[in-house]
This record gives C-alpha cells, structure tokens and sequence, in this order.
C-alpha cells in the first residue's frame, strides 16, 4: 500500500513531515517524496490519495485511563452508612457481585 499527497508525521528525532509512505505487511518500509514512493506502485498495489491528510504512525489510543478504571472497580456506594459495620456489609456485598459477574 502506498498513501501519497499528504503530512506523514515520521516521529524522527527531527519529526520531519514526508509526502507518501509505502507500507507492507502493517510496516513502514520507505517514506520519501510523492514521485518516488508512487514509482514503487505496481498494478496490485492499493494507492491511496491522502489530499493533504495527516498520517502519525504507531498511534494505537483506546483512551483508557487506568487509574480511573482501578478506583472505579474499588470504588463503593456509602452515602447511606453510619458505622463500620455498614462499610463492611456494603465492601462484602460488592465482592460478591464482582465475583458473581466474573463466575468466581
């Protein structure tokens, strides 16, 4: 695959800014000039116009805050508890429900 005519951010120590990229098998094998990635083009290969898009490879973000997730797993309903007893019977039925979900 070949994606030309666009920003292709390279995340060198410089960042330089190419024009097209040629990909196989999910890697970056050449990053150069419109005119010489699309000499490399045969007729199988996918051609893509980029018309001036932004490429920044390596970026995989599923935007998941770890920390938040952990304190939302630890995290307990107890407004309504006055005493340690209450705290624990809520701590003891939330444990019971996560081990219910999971089959534990």
């Amino acid at each position: 695959m070949i994606l030309y005519n666009g920003k292709i951010v390279t995340v060198d120590p410089v960042f330089t800014i190419a024009e097209a990229v040629a990909i196989k098998d999910g890697k970056f094998i050449e990053i150069a000039r419109n005119t010489v990635i699309r000499a490399t083009a045969s007729a199988k290969t996918k051609s893509v116009d980029l018309k001036g898009k932004t490429v920044i490879p390596g970026i995989i973000d599923t935007h998941a805050h770890i920390s938040d997730m952990a304190e939302n797993l630890l995290a307990f309903p107890i407004s309504h508890v006055k005493t340690i007893a209450d705290i624990l019977d809520v701590v003891k039925r939330a444990v019971e429900e996560k081990n219910q979900a999971s089959g534990s």
